[in-house]
């Protein structure tokens, strides 16, 4: 159900299912502004399968994955696609926030507790959060970015 409330437009599901392997594209041509050579690649290739609107979707997804996040860029998609534009590259912040390590054996469960428009809520495992102090830095980071966007993010 709270990925459905994320992609309720249909055609966000194939973005969805395509970010983890969007993510990794720059990171194999250079670690210094890596999410920008992914979205270049991500909107200049022929992607069989994906519209131009996805592309679009995605590469705008993948350049918003870190550092500070345009909302202009956000605007200039298809009004239907800005919402859930949005919670997908929230989402994908947080991945990246949470499994930092890239270790298979990482794991948290998450609870995401509300989510619409404009909130997002997020429950973590009691002592999580005072056990992972970088982690919870870089969540209240990203709390205050997405302020500047108008959209509450919060977390227990």
């Amino acid at each position: 159900p709270q990925a459905v409330a994320v992609c309720s437009e249909s055609s966000s599901w194939i973005v969805l299912l395509s970010l983890p392997a969007a993510h990794e594209i720059g990171l194999s041509l250079s670690h210094n502004s890596f999410h920008k050579h992914s979205a270049y690649i991500l909107s200049n290739a022929d992607l069989t399968g994906f519209t131009n609107q996805q592309k679009q979707q995605l590469s705008t997804i993948v350049r918003f994955q870190r550092r500070k996040i345009s909302s202009t860029a956000i605007k200039e998609l298809p009004k239907y696609h800005r919402d859930s534009t949005k919670k997908l590259i929230l989402l994908l912040r947080l991945a990246i926030i949470l499994h930092r390590s890239r270790t298979p054996d990482t794991k948290i469960e998450v609870d995401i507790a509300k989510i619409d428009k404009e909130n997002i809520s997020l429950t973590f495992p009691e002592n999580w959060l005072s056990e992972h102090p970088l982690n919870e830095a870089e969540l209240n980071s990203e709390i205050l970015a997405w302020e500047k966007l108008n959209f509450t993010l919060s977390i227990s």
